[in-house]
């Protein structure tokens, strides 16, 4: 039901329905995931990573988890956290070759902060290119 109701733009709906679901199976990693994919939506990134984290501890080969991690890690300015999310999807499925460009976007985010062109903060989720 969450599910669907994520795909049908019924956020709040969908996030009543998956912490229900967490509550009932909390050792369920694709549970975690699925809320933590509606928290994104709802621009909750720090509580979507924490969700996400439990995914990943559930189910350690998780490459999508980790993709989506690296995502809100990014958004929310944890770049090196976001690099090891995305390093560990792609050797986990090297075909996800989108998620090599948003490592590459990290790593150019990083090399920005050191260099001093840029400042850090919060990206929205649609400049990460993935």
């Amino acid at each position: 039901m969450g599910v669907l109701a994520r795909q049908r733009g019924q956020l709040n709906a969908a996030r009543s329905f998956l912490e229900r679901g967490t509550k009932v199976k909390p050792e369920s990693p694709r549970a975690h995931y699925e809320l933590a994919l509606v928290l994104m939506e709802l621009k909750e990134m720090e509580h979507a990573i924490a969700e996400l984290g439990r995914a990943v501890e559930l189910q350690p080969r998780f490459p999508e988890a980790y993709s989506a991690l690296g995502n809100a890690c990014a958004a929310c300015w944890y770049l090196d956290k976001a690099r090891v999310s995305y390093q560990t999807a792609i050797s986990q499925n090297a075909g996800m070759t989108g998620v090599q460009k948003c490592l590459e976007f990290v790593e150019k985010q990083q090399r920005d902060v050191s260099s001093g062109t840029c400042r850090p903060q919060r990206a929205p989720l649609h400049q990460i290119p993935c």
